[in-house]
């Protein structure tokens, strides 16, 4: 009999685990919403909201064998999942990949594909109406919407305000200083080292002011982009580490379970929660999963090792950017032009849509 191997959440790892595994197990994916949406170009939909119709991709063609069931994961154990009608789903192996959320529009706040493009809608009406801007946060998300709101709108008064002391910190130094001569060119203000004591929400982009660094600044628009916040699988018996994600051993799996693994930004492995991680994962616990599925004991083959090299690529609009690239310990560092081929252009849209079986 083929393995029966369970996933829950249909994000960027519980997907490519799917899809990967397909062929080779009887594949269940546990996911509440019907299509899956790819946050990397969510972010240039806010000034190009004729991108939502390529981003919201459909599960239909994700399996060829398997299943998809349509749900939400209220328990995971041992051999089995738990959803919230109470149906149980057994499963040789279980895998958790429920991922994080954001502020919106940066990613769903529910299940429902309306609510989705109704957030986009309005974060665009938004940024319309608004002639000054403020981003909160100098991370890749924060410093990528102000680039594509100042390239799409080069008359608004965008401001970008942090309380790290650097853009895109804790990446690679080389890769900070390349992108603030490039943000500083395109018009875009920069207050870094100002800690926010004081705002109204950071969940959605709101009209008003804020605290921060002993200041008050007003604007039209404020647009919260803090950071991901891993969400926390329903897994019995879960410890979550100062971080807030799982605590995994090893080889990935939690509580110390035999056979129920944890990946992506759920889980606390070492790594930055990025999708460039989220590959690498993917592509680890893959090949371990196909050794156990041969019978292999997990104990007897390789653990997961964070990646030790840099690599991140940040556009800015669709025309300047940096990356960080793993050629070396340090990272090497790489321009606007190769920058834009690999990420800008397309923002891995037409490579996510084959993966769910679109073109």
């Amino acid at each position: 009999m083929r393995k029966r191997i369970v996933i829950v959440g249909g994000g960027y790892a519980g997907m490519r685990m799917a899809h990967g595994l397909d062929e080779l197990a009887d594949v269940t994916l546990i996911e509440p919403r019907e299509a899956f949406f790819h946050c990397v170009a969510a972010i240039r939909a806010v000034v190009q909201p004729a991108l939502l119709d390529r981003l919201i991709i459909p599960y239909d063609r994700l399996l060829r064998n398997g299943r998809i069931i349509k749900a939400r994961a209220e328990q995971i154990s041992e051999g089995c999942v738990v959803l919230g009608n109470g149906q149980t789903v057994e499963g040789d192996f279980i895998i958790a990949a429920t991922g994080s959320n954001y502020a919106r529009p940066f990613k769903a706040q529910s299940d429902s594909i309306a609510d989705f493009r109704s957030h986009q809608a309005a974060a665009h009406a938004a940024v319309e109406a608004a002639q000054t801007i403020i981003v909160v946060g100098a991370g890749p998300v924060g410093v990528e919407l102000a680039a594509e709101i100042k390239f799409a709108h080069p008359g608004k008064s965008i401001s970008i305000l942090a309380a790290s002391d650097d853009v895109v910190p804790g990446i690679a130094s080389k890769l900070s200083k390349a992108l603030r001569p490039q943000i500083a060119d395109m018009g875009i203000d920069v207050q870094l080292g100002a800690f926010v004591d004081g705002v109204d929400r950071t969940d959605a982009p709101f009209a008003g002011g804020l605290h921060a660094g002993g200041k008050t600044y007003e604007a039209d628009l404020i647009v919260p982009a803090f950071g991901a916040k891993p969400v926390l699988p329903p897994v019995e018996c879960a410890a979550a580490s100062a971080s807030g994600r799982l605590e995994v051993d090893q080889w990935m799996r939690p509580c110390g379970y035999q056979a129920v693994f944890a990946l992506g930004d759920a889980a606390d492995n070492g790594d930055p929660m990025t999708i460039v991680a989220v590959r690498r994962q993917v592509s680890w616990l893959l090949k371990t999963v196909k050794k156990l599925i041969d019978g292999t004991s997990v104990e007897t083959l390789p653990a997961y090792t964070r990646a030790t090299k840099p690599l991140l690529l940040v556009p800015l609009g669709q025309k300047k950017g940096a990356s960080i690239l793993p050629i070396s310990r340090s990272g090497c560092l790489a321009g606007p032009w190769l920058t834009q081929k690999a990420k800008g252009r397309d923002l891995f849209l037409t490579d996510t849509r084959k993966e769910l079986g679109y073109t």
